[in-house]
């Protein structure tokens, strides 16, 4: 029988529930149960991770307690958000300078790209969520993103070193009808292209950088040296001025640079110079006679003229005007002497000559 002793029915209880590192637990109760703990029966909880952290594919979100004071799942695990793994950047080293979550390519990790010597374009990447909100972990991206864009490559600026012909002597004249060669040499990373001017027309053909020499060089992470020869087979007058080595290389922000270098030619001939020696000679003789005392002396008197120029710059050429016709009887170039100048032009053209001329 019914002894009058009030009986009353306890709501079940799970056991306390304890958010993991780097998550947030949520608590709803369904209105119409008097609870007396965040765990009673029918009470979900909800988690989410922090910034920089996701739920675990394989975890659930939300768990319930149930009438056998059991949670239906346990508490879910958050792992460090991912960023891309960082690709080789050529001429550099990549280490690790900040531990964040884990070592790796994870949330708040920070790292840098060390470029080599005489390089630039060294950066600090860290990975971060900034998609991160307090949604549930699975409607959020799985990856985190670097705060920077990551380069392919460090950058050598270019260099630029104009080489003349072993025939251009220090002052960088030539000879005329003899050989110019002249040779750009170029290094940097990207290659560069590269253009020979003259008064600011373009000479000889254009050198293109195509996407093997930039290859050919980040493979080994050694730059090469390359050169942009023009020739030119017989120098002329029409040859002498500035001319330039133009090479364009584009900078890390992959705009265009242009750098430059010059050189001043000049082309030396027989007839670079003229020389007009004007004086008096009487001839009271016949000036076919090559044994007059008179002859002789005039000879001599033209050697010792000659002379007196010529060995103060050797490479003069010496041209005489007889009558305001132009005469060449000499010609002197680098190494001549002057004992060996041949007058034979000269005589025949006096040969023809009144008795007495202006010279």
């Amino acid at each position: 029988l019914y002894d009058g002793t009030p009986h009353s029915c306890d709501i079940r209880n799970c056991s306390q529930l304890i958010a993991r590192n780097n998550s947030e637990m949520d608590t709803l109760r369904p209105p119409e149960v008097d609870f007396t703990s965040n765990y009673s029966y029918t009470s979900l909880h909800f988690f989410h991770c922090l910034r920089g952290y996701r739920i675990r594919e394989s975890d659930s979100y939300v768990t319930q307690c149930q009438a056998n004071e059991t949670w239906t799942t346990p508490e879910p695990h958050c792992d460090p958000v991912p960023c891309p793994k960082l690709k080789k950047t050529f001429f550099s080293t990549v280490s690790q300078t900040q531990l964040g979550s884990r070592p790796g390519h994870f949330y708040d990790n920070e790292f840098i790209i060390q470029c080599f010597p005489t390089f630039t374009g060294s950066k600090t990447l860290k990975c971060e969520d900034p998609k991160y909100s307090r949604k549930f972990s699975h409607e959020l991206p799985s990856d985190g993103v670097w705060n920077g864009a990551q380069r392919d490559f460090c950058h050598r600026k270019a260099e630029i070193n104009i080489r003349p012909s072993s025939n251009i002597n220090e002052k960088f004249v030539v000879s005329e009808k003899s050989e110019l060669r002249l040779t750009c040499e170029h290094s940097g990373h990207p290659v560069a292209n590269v253009t020979w001017y003259q008064g600011g027309i373009q000479r000889g053909e254009r050198y293109t950088a195509t996407p093997e020499d930039n290859k050919a060089q980040e493979e080994n992470e050694k730059v090469i040296v390359r050169s942009l020869v023009h020739i030119i087979p017989s120098a002329r007058r029409r040859h002498v001025g500035l001319w330039r080595c133009d090479v364009v290389q584009e900078d890390l922000s992959g705009i265009p640079q242009t750098l430059s270098r010059s050189i001043n030619i000049d082309v030396r001939g027989q007839q670079l110079y003229s020389l007009t020696l004007t004086f008096d000679v009487e001839f009271n003789y016949n000036l076919l006679d090559r044994t007059s005392d008179d002859y002789g002396e005039t000879r001599d008197l033209l050697r010792h003229l000659v002379r007196m120029v010529f060995e103060s710059d050797a490479e003069l050429t010496s041209s005489f005007i007889l009558d305001d016709i132009p005469l060449t009887p000499f010609t002197f170039t680098n190494g001549s002497t002057i004992a060996t100048m041949d007058l034979r032009v000269l005589q025949e053209k006096l040969g023809d000559a009144d008795d007495s001329k202006t010279l």
